[in-house]
C-alpha cells in the first residue's frame, strides 16, 4: 500500500466520515501510515496505542487454550489473512471478543482474515453490511479496524520476523518492537452548519459581477478594452467557481459519499489557485500594464511569474501539512508580492505626479488631461490595497485556523471583504471610452513640439534661379522690400516688394557665378528635386 500524505488522509477521511489512520513506528518498509476503516462504522471515538502482535491461529479457537496462557495486556492484535477457515463460524464480533478475553487493547482485522477478497478491496468495504452486523457476545467491543490484505501481509511479515518467546503459544510476536496507534475522531458538522448560507448569498453576487464585467469589456466598451481588462475577467469567474464549490463542499458534511470526495478535491484545487490569480492581477495593475505603459520588461515578468508560482506551491504545501512550519514560506511570499505591489504603485504615482507638474508649468490645466485621471486612479488603488491588506491581517488574526462556532463569521467577513475589494478596484480600472482624453494628449504633444522644435517650411527651387547677376549677398543692414532711399544698401523691386527668392547659406558656404558651393553643397549637385 502507498504511503498517505496528510492531504490524502484528509480526503479519505471525508469519504469515511471519520478521521482514522493506523500509525506504525518505526516505519515498515518506509511507511508509517496505513489506510483503515473502523468496525463497526458508527463506533464511538477511540485512541489506542500498543505493541503489535500477530495471531498465529484463528482467534475464535483461543477459548480452547489454557487460561493461564492468555495474556495480551497492552498489545494490539493483528488477525492476519486466512487465519480462519471459511468453514469456521468466526465472525467479526467473535474474533474481537476473543481478543478482548485475552486482554488485548485493540484489534486489526485483515480484510480476508476468513473469506477471500478481491485484490485491491478498500478497508471500508471489508466488513459486513450494516444491516447484518453480528451481535457481540462480550458486550462492548474493543477498538477495532479493518485493513487491506496487502497491509496485513506487510505488517505480519515485519512483526513475525525473528522473535523472542511470545506471550502465548498461539500468538507470534517478533523480536523487533513495532508500536501501532489507532485513532478515530467522528467528524462534527456543527462548525460548518451555517457556512453554506454565506455562499448562498455570495455566489449570486459573483455571478452578477462576472456578467457585468464581461458585458462592459466585450460588448459595451469593447473598443476601449485592453488585454488587462480581459485578464481581469478571471477574477470574478474564479471567485464564482470557489463560491459554488464551497457551497457544495460544506453542504456535503458529513461527507459520506463519493460525490462529497469529488467536491472536496475540486474545492481544494480552486482554493489553491484563487490566491495566486488574485495577487497576479493586482500586481499587473500596480505595474501599470495597459494603463501607464503598453508592455512590461522581461525581468519584471520573470520575477512576477516566479513569485506567483512559488506562492502556488507554498499554499499547496500549507494545505497538505497544516503546520506552523509550512505557514512560514507562504507568509514570506505574501510579503514579497505585497512589497512589489507597493513599490510599483509608488513608482507610478511619482511618474504621474511629475507629468502633472510639467503640464502645469506649461500653462496646461492638468485636470483636463488623462494624466490627472490616472493619478487619481492609482491614489485610490493605493488606499484600497492598504485597506485590503489590513483587513486580511485582522480577519486571520481574529479567527486563525480554528473551526469553532464562529467559523461561518470568518467566511462571511472574508467573502464580504473580497467582494468590496473586487467592486472598488474593478470599477476604478474598468474599460471606458477615453478618446477625448487621448485627443487632448495629442493636442498637448503638438503644442509642446511647437515650443521645443523650430518650425520647418519646405520649398522647391529651380536650379536656374540660383545663378545670374541678381544674387545679392546678405548683410546686417540689408533692407528687403524697404523704401527707395535705401536703394544703395538694399534690394528694391517693383513697388518695394521683396525679392522672389531668398537663399540662406550656412557658415562656410560661398556664392559664385555658377551657383552655391560649400563643404557639402555645390552648384553641380543642386536640382529642383533635391533642394528644400
Amino acid at each position: 500500500p502507498a504511503r498517505k500524505s496528510p492531504l490524502l488522509t484528509a480526503m479519505l477521511s471525508l469519504l469515511f466520515c471519520v478521521t482514522v489512520a493506523i500509525e506504525i513506528s518505526p516505519p515498515i518498509a518506509g511507511q508509517d501510515t496505513f489506510l483503515d476503516a473502523p468496525y463497526p462504522p458508527d463506533v464511538d471515538d477511540f485512541f489506542v496505542s500498543g505493541r503489535l502482535a500477530v495471531a498465529a491461529s484463528c482467534a475464535c479457537e483461543w477459548s480452547e487454550q489454557p487460561e493461564g496462557r492468555r495474556n495480551l495486556e497492552g498489545l494490539v492484535l493483528l488477525v492476519p489473512s486466512a487465519s480462519c477457515s471459511e468453514a469456521s463460524a468466526c465472525n467479526v464480533a467473535d474474533a474481537i471478543c476473543s481478543a478482548a478475553s485475552a486482554n488485548a487493547s485493540g484489534v486489526l482485522l485483515a480484510c480476508d482474515y476468513r473469506y477471500p477478497r478481491e485484490e485491491g478491496m478498500l478497508p471500508k468495504d471489508c466488513g459486513p453490511p450494516e444491516h447484518a452486523l453480528p451481535e457481540p457476545s462480550c458486550g462492548e467491543l474493543l477498538p477495532a479496524v479493518f485493513v487491506s490484505a496487502n497491509t496485513s501481509a506487510l505488517i505480519a511479515a515485519a512483526v513475525s520476523a525473528g522473535g523472542d518467546a511470545p506471550p502465548a503459544a498461539w500468538v507470534a510476536e517478533g523480536g523487533a518492537a513495532y508500536n501501532a496507534t489507532l485513532t478515530r475522531e467522528e467528524s462534527s458538522c456543527e462548525p460548518y452548519r451555517k457556512v453554506p448560507a454565506v455562499y448562498v448569498g455570495a455566489t449570486p453576487a459573483w455571478l452578477v459581477l462576472s456578467l457585468l464585467w464581461a458585458y462592459n469589456t466585450y460588448v459595451r466598451h469593447a473598443a476601449s478594452a485592453r488585454d488587462l481588462h480581459k485578464l481581469l475577467t478571471w477574477v470574478p469567474l474564479v471567485q464564482l467557481a470557489n463560491g459554488i464549490l464551497s457551497l457544495l463542499y460544506f453542504s456535503s458534511c458529513p461527507w459520506d459519499d463519493t460525490a462529497a470526495l469529488v467536491f472536496a478535491m475540486l474545492w481544494a484545487v480552486v482554493a489553491i489557485l484563487k490566491e495566486p490569480v488574485l495577487l497576479l492581477c493586482l500586481l499587473l495593475i500596480a505595474k501599470g500594464w495597459c494603463i501607464t505603459r503598453t508592455s512590461l520588461q522581461r525581468r519584471e515578468m520573470c520575477v512576477a511569474g516566479s513569485v506567483v508560482a512559488l506562492l502556488y506551491a507554498a499554499i499547496s504545501i500549507n494545505l497538505s501539512m497544516d503546520s506552523l512550519v509550512s505557514l512560514v514560506p507562504m507568509v514570506l511570499l505574501y510579503l514579497v508580492i505585497l512589497a512589489d505591489i507597493s513599490a510599483s504603485i509608488y513608482a507610478n504615482l511619482r511618474i504621474l505626479k511629475a507629468q502633472l507638474l510639467v503640464l502645469r508649468s506649461l500653462g496646461v490645466d492638468p485636470t483636463t488631461t488623462p494624466v490627472a485621471k490616472k493619478h487619481a486612479m492609482y491614489s485610490r488603488f493605493a488606499l484600497l490595497t492598504a485597506l485590503y491588506t489590513l483587513c486580511e491581517i485582522l480577519i486571520h488574526s481574529l479567527f486563525g485556523g480554528e473551526h469553532g462556532d464562529y467559523y461561518w463569521l470568518y467566511h462571511l467577513l472574508h467573502t464580504t471583504m473580497e467582494l468590496v475589494a473586487a467592486l472598488s478596484i474593478g470599477y476604478t480600472f474598468r474599460a471606458q471610452p477615453l478618446n477625448a482624453h487621448f485627443q487632448q494628449v495629442q493636442q498637448i504633444a503638438e503644442e509642446l513640439a511647437e515650443q521645443m522644435l523650430p518650425a520647418i517650411t519646405t520649398v522647391e527651387v529651380k536650379p536656374e534661379a540660383l545663378g545670374g547677376a541678381n544674387l545679392i549677398a546678405w548683410r546686417p543692414d540689408l533692407q528687403l522690400g524697404g523704401p527707395s532711399d535705401h536703394e544703395g544698401r538694399g534690394w528694391r523691386g517693383a513697388g518695394g516688394s521683396a525679392p522672389p527668392t531668398l537663399v540662406v547659406l550656412n557658415p562656410g558656404d560661398e556664392i559664385s557665378g555658377d551657383g552655391i558651393s560649400g563643404d557639402e553643397i555645390s552648384g553641380d549637385e543642386i536640382s529642383g528635386d533635391e533642394i528644400s
